[in-house]
């Protein structure tokens, strides 16, 4: 998760709204922008999400392809039903995570896909439902009119400027002055402030925010 940014009210309501009506846990991304949503939530069980990303899982999710391409709420097994890719659901379940919803909804050519689970057979209520799409809504407006900035720490911004420099840990740690372990656990911080997985990621987001440029000189 991004550090040291004052999270936008109506983002954190949704966050909060459909972590609160999810019997397993849920995901939100919003307001993608080149394949990344400019905020995300995950509150699924960490064994499950790291088998998820193990897999590679994002390129079957079935939840995300309907998000990109349609727009709506729809239910996991009615999308198994229609003969989305059921990869992910199957992944899900075996990690206990019965059954779910997915919602998506685009505002000025911008998306916004998240899913909450629930018990098979008990789905939220269409009150419920319409409650988590209209918190949904609202956190995409309000992201549309402001621009997050992140504020990186020295060391961060000194190990983006290193990576964007030599690409690998060894390289890393001979321009900043470390031992390859210290590099290692300036990568970890760094991803970890940033909220990415991978340097590149972190590169890309940082840039993208406004946080670093691989040019700036001063």
């Amino acid at each position: 998760m991004v550090k040291e940014f004052e999270m936008n009210p109506h983002v954190k309501l949704a966050f909060d709204t459909l972590s609160r009506f999810s019997d397993f846990g849920c995901a939100i991304g919003i307001l993608f922008s080149n394949g990344h949503p400019k905020y995300s939530h995950f509150t699924y069980p960490p064994a499950f999400l790291e088998a998820y990303h193990e897999r590679d899982m994002a390129l079957r999710d079935a939840t995300l392809r309907y998000g990109l391409t349609c727009n709506g709420r729809i239910g996991w097994s009615e999308l198994e039903r229609q003969g989305w890719d059921a990869a992910s659901f199957e992944l899900a379940r075996s990690f206990g995570i019965e059954d779910g919803v997915c919602f998506a909804l685009e505002i000025e050519g911008h998306k916004t896909i998240a899913s909450i689970s629930h018990r098979k057979g008990c789905p939220p209520s269409d009150a419920t439902l319409d409650r988590c799409m209209d918190a949904l809504s609202l956190a995409t407006l309000s992201s549309l009119e402001e621009r997050r900035t992140l504020k990186l720490s020295q060391g961060t911004l000194d190990y983006l400027s290193a990576i964007s420099q030599g690409g690998k840990l060894n390289d890393v740690a001979g321009i900043l002055g470390l031992t390859y372990s210290g590099a290692r656990a300036r990568r970890v911080n760094a991803l970890d402030e940033i909220g990415a997985n991978t340097d590149a990621q972190a590169v890309v987001i940082a840039i993208r925010e406004g946080a670093f440029s691989p040019y700036r000189t001063v």
